[in-house]
């Protein structure tokens, strides 16, 4: 059963059916243990009263007994403006007494051949034929059944139970609620390379144990990622040395040097000196940098102009979109890489679009080249995992999505890698856009 989802919601339904069970049980007691036999008692003095009445009917002169029988009932007569108005909340339960009180009486009146049956326009009332001597007397029995401020009291005193048990029920899940509830946020943080402020390790005993459990967790995370970006950072930092050396030596090498193997060095030192900055990127995505308001086909814009290979045609359709509050350096290392990764495993021609849908902004870059499985794009996205192409001699570290994937996420956006109609593969970027709301 998947309705409903929320955990709050599928306890207060759970609440509300047991109370609720409980309530009717607690009814249905009442009118076995209270009701049935105050019907039965009710019954016995009304059976005495109409055996009182036919005794006194049958000592009466036969020309007596309608003038009798028609003081009676005119004495007995409800009111019926008062009777209606008084009974109507209740009229149903009053129904119900008379029910039993009627077939409580008809079973003790039965050696008497009385008929007894419920006056059905005024509630508590009751009509019985009695016979006498041949003939059958009508009378009208008014208010057998006392007032029913006695139903409306126990209506009144469930209801009561009911709204009180399921308030204390509710502000119990309440309490459960919110600290599972800061535990999800927290966890949403922790998904978006944020760390979150230590749990309140408070309340119950399992709950203050979940709190310590996932501070623990933060905090071992946490001490992780600093050891992994202090180790990335000394490891790059330590080969920059060597690496300057070697262009230092690369630039005393004779004149007559062949201009290949002097190509060939520069070029193994930049892929080197380009790993290192991918590792130092992956280190330190740009989490310190400040955020500002940016335009996002501005931003890509200046990346472009900015790249060494600009001699590679990009297409270009960079219509303005709605602003969003980022950090320009880290998104423009986003685009970047992405646009790198087009021309190492893709084919041209390799485009660069921006748009917006709802609230949110995107830019993306499209290629032509052989594209990616969707269970090669969920691997590709994990630090130091290359695609097929790159392990076949195309130089990488494996870590470009994985720095876009984290910048991206930083900014509480998403990577989507998507197939392109014509083949090739479609990386797009989605960021939260700056809506009123977010002002």
């Amino acid at each position: 059963m998947n309705w409903p989802r929320t955990l709050v919601s599928r306890h207060a339904l759970m609440l509300i059916g047991v109370i609720l069970a409980g309530q009717l049980l607690g009814v249905s007691l009442v009118s076995r243990l209270i009701f049935l036999p105050r019907a039965e008692h009710l019954a016995e003095l009304t059976a005495r009263q109409l055996e009182a009445i036919q005794a006194g009917l049958a000592e009466l002169p036969e020309a007596q007994r309608l003038g009798f029988i028609e003081r009676f009932n005119r004495h007995a007569r409800p009111d019926d403006r008062q009777t209606d108005t008084r009974n109507a909340p209740w009229r149903v339960l009053r129904r119900q007494l008379d029910a039993d009180i009627v077939k409580a009486l008809s079973k003790r009146l039965t050696s008497q051949q009385m008929i007894v049956e419920p006056w059905p326009d005024h509630p508590g009332n009751l009509l019985v034929s009695m016979p006498l001597d041949g003939q059958i007397y009508r009378l009208v029995l008014s208010e057998v059944v006392p007032d029913s401020s006695t139903h409306g009291a126990l209506l009144t005193m469930t209801a009561v139970g009911i709204l009180l048990a399921l308030a204390s029920a509710l502000w119990l899940q309440r309490r459960l609620h919110r600290p599972l509830a800061r535990v999800v946020a927290a966890a949403e943080a922790v998904v978006h390379d944020e760390r979150p402020p230590l749990l309140p390790e408070d309340g119950p005993l399992e709950i203050a144990t979940l709190s310590r459990s996932f501070n623990l967790l933060v905090e071992s995370l946490s001490s992780a990622e600093q050891e992994r970006a202090l180790m990335l950072a000394g490891i790059s930092h330590d080969l920059r040395t060597p690496l300057t050396n070697l262009r230092l030596y690369v630039e005393l090498l004779p004149a007559d040097t062949e201009a290949d193997l002097r190509d060939g060095m520069e070029r193994g030192i930049d892929q080197i000196d380009a790993a290192i900055r991918q590792f130092l990127d992956f280190a330190n995505p740009g989490s310190a940098e400040p955020e500002q308001v940016l335009q996002l086909h501005e931003l890509a814009l200046d990346v472009v102009r900015q790249l060494p290979d600009r001699q590679q045609a990009i297409q270009l359709e960079l219509p303005a979109v709605t602003a969003v509050c980022g950090r320009p350096l880290a998104l423009q290392r986003v685009i970047s890489n992405l646009l790198i990764n087009a021309w190492r495993h893709g084919q041209p021609p390799i485009s660069l679009h921006t748009g917006e849908c709802n609230s949110d902004v995107w830019i993306e870059i499209r290629d032509h080249g052989p594209g990616i499985t969707a269970t090669e794009a969920r691997h590709l996205r994990q630090p130091f995992v290359r695609g097929e192409t790159a392990r076949s001699g195309t130089p990488g570290t494996g870590l470009g999505l994985a720095i876009v994937e984290r910048i991206t996420r930083m900014h509480g956006g998403r990577l989507e890698l998507l197939p392109t109609p014509g083949g090739g593969l479609c990386a797009r970027v989605r960021l939260p856009a700056i809506t009123p709301e977010r002002t």
